[in-house]
């Protein structure tokens, strides 16, 4: 139990803010937070600290909230299409999700698939258990430009109780940044060409054979 409060106080003293040291509410008496430049918008339950950040050595933008028990972030990475080749933003999301998983140590996910985001962005959900008795929740979601990883970290203990906390927030996530173009699909097959007719045999060579004449 300590040692999940004191790994979730880290994470919060990581960003640089300030712990919600009071229970998180509600969902009910929670409130829009709109990310501005960063094209999203969810529902938070309290300050929100907001500052640069590093993702994997990309350029990105974190957000945290939530209390010492109940952590919620959004990290909004910039992820142009210089650098995707040929990966499609579903293939993208998955790559982010795997990476994410190896990152908290989560190894035994419960839930790993792919799920369409709010503003129809192509995402993946993720659901692990982690070391230490916590939880671990997290949605990608891929745009033109961005990848945003909404992630929640939650103490075991209080995960009957958070769990309408964590669905809020990962649920409300909405992106208004443009989508990238979807893949092209593929040619459809030409219809195989009707076999050619066979041309009949040539007809078989006739063949005369004279008949015995009568002998006289």
């Amino acid at each position: 139990m300590l040692r999940a409060i004191i790994f979730l106080a880290a994470m919060l003293a990581a960003a640089g803010a300030q712990a919600q040291l009071a229970p998180v509410p509600s969902p009910e008496r929670w409130r829009d937070y709109d990310g501005g430049a960063d094209g999203f918008t969810i529902r938070v339950p309290g300050i929100v600290q907001k500052r640069p950040w590093s993702d994997g050595g990309f350029p990105a933008v974190h957000y945290l909230t939530g209390s010492v028990e109940e952590s919620f972030s959004v990290t909004v990475v910039f992820y142009p299409p210089s650098i995707r080749g040929s990966a499609t933003p579903p293939l993208i999301a998955q790559r982010f999700a795997t990476l994410m998983l190896a990152r908290v140590s989560a190894d035994k996910p419960t839930r790993n698939e792919a799920d369409s985001c709010g503003g129809g962005a192509p995402g993946h959900v993720v659901e692990a258990p982690l070391p230490d008795e916590l939880d671990y929740f997290a949605r990608v979601c891929v745009t033109a430009e961005t990848v945003y990883k909404v992630e929640a970290v939650v103490n075991r203990e209080k995960l009957p109780a958070a769990l309408p906390h964590v669905r809020a927030f990962l649920d409300s996530f909405r992106t208004r940044a443009r989508l990238a173009p979807a893949a092209p699909a593929a040619p459809r097959p030409e219809p195989p060409k009707p076999a050619e007719p066979t041309p009949p045999p040539p007809p078989a060579p006739r063949v005369t054979v004279p008949m015995p004449t009568a002998p006289k």
